[in-house]
């Protein structure tokens, strides 16, 4: 058996730089992977039909699952005869910008590689990139400067750990959806590189200033809680604070965990998902 714990991401950065003809958007992003993970444990199945257990009843079909989806993504590229058993705990919310399906995906397509006995980088990368535009992040998510439709991911070094508070009305949004929405709407004067420079020194207030999310208007429009929750969230005087991907989630990082635990609180009750956990720092070469 193969165990997994599939991480979260936060998008400490999104910048979307134009959507081209495939109907894929081009962006700029700065991901930190959270600590926050589901667990994925993948086996072999005795007969020949992949198995899937979820705790989440609203992704228990086989076919849409992007867990199982990988398995037959997997046979069809290598011609293997290996099937599946996968039991999946979820904990990462859904559609709410944190990456979770897709970090599910990817640690699906390492374990069936793994199985096999198939070393191929490429092909996983390839076969990842045709699961998802995110999916190949999560093959190895660390600290990224993450550029094209969101494969093409630059490993960022001297990145610390940071104290995250992450929240989310109870509605999702479709990431295709947003995307289209954001078109036309104003970009955001975004400075990736100023951004990293000042997340290594722990400089959240100047962070902040060099950060944005180009989708955060468009969910806002097409979801007014997104708003209400980051005025709740603001409220709490958070040195950074930002919507993940396209959303639903809003985090705040801060140094302060007395305050994060205090607006867990009210937004808890207030009837919004909320919960501390952690960025993964950069790994020590």
């Amino acid at each position: 058996m193969e165990r997994f714990e599939p991480k979260a991401k936060i998008n400490v950065a999104l910048r979307v730089v134009g959507r081209r003809e495939d109907g894929y958007h081009d962006v700029e992003m700065v991901n930190l992977p959270l600590a926050m993970s589901d667990t994925l444990e993948i086996s072999l199945a005795e007969g020949e039909e992949d198995v899937l257990s979820v705790s989440d009843d609203r992704l228990s079909d086989p076919s849409k699952n992007l867990v199982t989806k990988a398995f037959r993504a997997f046979r069809e590229r290598t011609g293997s005869k290996l099937y599946f058993h996968a039991i999946l705990q979820k904990r990462i919310p859904v559609e709410a910008g944190l990456g979770g399906g897709s970090s599910d995906c990817a640690s699906a397509l390492i374990a069936a590689y793994r199985f096999a006995g198939i070393h191929d980088p490429e092909g996983i990368r390839e076969l990842a990139l045709s699961m998802g535009a995110d999916v190949p992040y999560f093959l190895n998510p660390v600290p990224a400067y993450v550029t094209g439709i969101g494969e093409v991911a630059e490993p960022i070094e001297g990145i610390p750990a940071f104290h995250v508070l992450v929240a989310k009305p109870a509605q999702g949004l479709s990431t295709k959806v947003v995307y289209c929405a954001s078109d036309g709407m104003r970009r955001l004067p975004i400075d990736c590189k100023g951004l990293i420079n000042a997340l290594r020194t722990k400089n959240l207030v100047e962070a902040s200033g060099f950060a944005g999310n180009d989708l955060q208007e468009a969910a806002c429009s097409l979801l007014p809680k997104v708003c209400e929750l980051t005025k709740i969230m603001s409220g709490f005087g958070f040195p950074f604070i930002q919507m993940s991907g396209s959303g639903t989630s809003v985090f705040a990082i801060d140094e302060d965990v007395d305050r994060l635990e205090a607006a867990r609180k009210k937004l808890r009750e207030d009837g919004y998902m909320a919960r501390i956990t952690t960025t993964m720092p950069s790994p020590v070469r």
